[in-house]
């Protein structure tokens, strides 16, 4: 139930990256831990084992990120394509920047 902060970079097995908290328009993911979904269960996973200030770059088995459905998204025209494709093994970037108790 700890209050997270978290700065992330994810990349698909080719190395391109296609997911961040940084960037134009992007801030780091403040969360409640173990309450919802931070990003996928290997991140959580890793996450439950780090300090705050702690670095680290973590590969995600496809059952652990997001699986045989991967994720589809709708393009401009109409269609869609996969942000992440089937079966994908994923390697995150991860910053803890802070952790704190919940308000009482």
């Amino acid at each position: 139930g700890d209050l997270i902060k978290l700065k992330y970079k994810a990349y698909l097995p080719s190395g391109q990256m296609f997911d961040s908290s940084e960037g134009p328009g992007r801030k780091p993911i403040a969360a409640k831990f173990k309450k919802q979904p931070i990003l996928n269960p290997g991140v959580e996973e890793a996450l439950a084992t780090m300090k705050e200030g702690g670095k680290r770059v973590i590969q995600v088995p496809p059952a652990m990120a997001y699986g045989e459905k991967g994720i589809k998204i709708e393009t401009k025209d109409g269609g869609s394509e996969y942000l992440v494709p089937p079966n994908a093994k994923l390697q995150y970037e991860l910053e803890l920047l802070s952790v704190a108790a919940p308000p009482p």
